[in-house]
């Protein structure tokens, strides 16, 4: 599947005022707060924060794999930011597989594009977005963290069915709350919750935030899922490049006044999968206790290569624990390395 020659991203920043919309009430009842988070979200992308492309991450999480329910407090591990601020966006998988669902067709149940802008900070730097109301609720939120997320997602149609009913020829989908997330040194999430930045009741009667959770896996999902997958052993958060024709991006930049971003993407390598040699050898090698990243380990289905023996295909080896106490501790951060000239 070709990548897109324009982002969301791009259409984003192309726009003094993105005229958002919000899915969860069906009305105008949040549009002041919508144009206050479009108006932010349109400033971050134009000053520059990094993007991150995880369309072939959103295609398995829809597409290779038929899990259907995802808990954010166990499947997503290893969530250790790259950058203070960045923006996450993919495009619509080619099919959506569920073990509970069947096949359905992606139209149905997802944007041709998403994106969420992700802020990741210190819990001490965080008091700063979450406000100074409910600090006590924001002290059980950020115990025992070491970072805080919080993600404001946006969706984007154009000529569809949505569309069509609200008369209008595209649409920037946005919700009036925020998900935060706050997680551990290894990046393990310790507390997830959603808030609400509004009081008007959802399209289905229920109060607003309780359906933004519900339906958080078609918000944020992917986003957690490529965070996971760039922080693998295996995985590579690839430079910041141009990716579209010369010709094509200096016409969009004369009509936008705005240059195509330049995007990172995420690349898992199953071939990579070899631990480093550790120093010293045989049963003599000593480490203190440290962090081994998660990785994507590939078992091949020939004799001598299989997992147990019996087992052949790709498997998640989670992040874990290793070496001798007596050695000391390695309290070392992860972090995926970005280059200095990131955009």
């Amino acid at each position: 599947m070709a990548a897109p020659l324009i982002r969301l991203a791009d259409r984003i920043r192309a726009l003094d005022f993105v005229p958002g919309f919000d899915p969860i009430t069906m009305d105008q009842s949040t549009t002041p707060v919508l144009r206050a988070i479009s108006t932010r979200i349109g400033e971050a992308l134009r000053r520059g924060v990094p993007v991150i492309v995880g369309d072939n991450i959103a295609e398995f999480y829809y597409a290779g794999t038929d899990k259907e329910n995802w808990d954010v407090n166990h499947d997503f591990p290893g969530l250790v930011p790259p950058f203070p601020q960045f923006w996450i966006e993919w495009c619509r998988p080619s099919t959506v597989r569920s073990e509970v669902h069947g096949v359905s067709d992606p139209a149905t149940t997802t944007f041709p594009f998403s994106g969420v802008l992700v802020d990741a900070v210190s819990p001490e730097e965080g008091v700063a977005l979450w406000g100074r109301e409910q600090l006590a609720a924001y002290r059980d939120l950020v115990a025992g963290a070491r970072w805080l997320y919080r993600l404001q997602p946006i969706g984007y149609a154009r000529d569809n069915e949505m569309t069509k009913l609200m008369g209008v020829p595209e649409i920037f989908a946005l919700v009036a709350g925020h998900f935060w997330l706050a997680v551990d040194a290894a990046g393990k999430v310790t507390k997830f919750l959603c808030t609400a930045l509004s009081n008007a009741t959802s399209i289905t009667g229920q109060p607003y935030v309780d359906l933004l959770g519900h339906e958080a896996p078609l918000w944020i999902h992917p986003c957690l899922l490529t965070l996971v997958f760039l922080n693998l052993r295996n995985g590579t958060l690839a430079p910041a490049a141009a990716h579209a024709p010369v010709k094509f991006a200096r016409s969009w930049e004369r009509k936008h006044e705005q240059p195509l971003v330049r995007y990172h993407t995420v690349v898992v390598d199953p071939s990579r999968t070899s631990k480093p040699t550790l120093p010293g050898p045989g049963d003599d090698r000593k480490m203190p206790v440290h962090l081994v990243r998660g990785t994507l380990v590939t078992y091949h289905d020939e004799d001598g290569k299989r997992l147990f023996g019996k087992y052949a295909g790709v498997f998640f080896r989670p992040p874990h624990v290793r070496g001798n106490a007596k050695e000391g501790v390695s309290m070392h951060d992860y972090r995926v390395k970005a280059p200095r000239t990131a955009s």
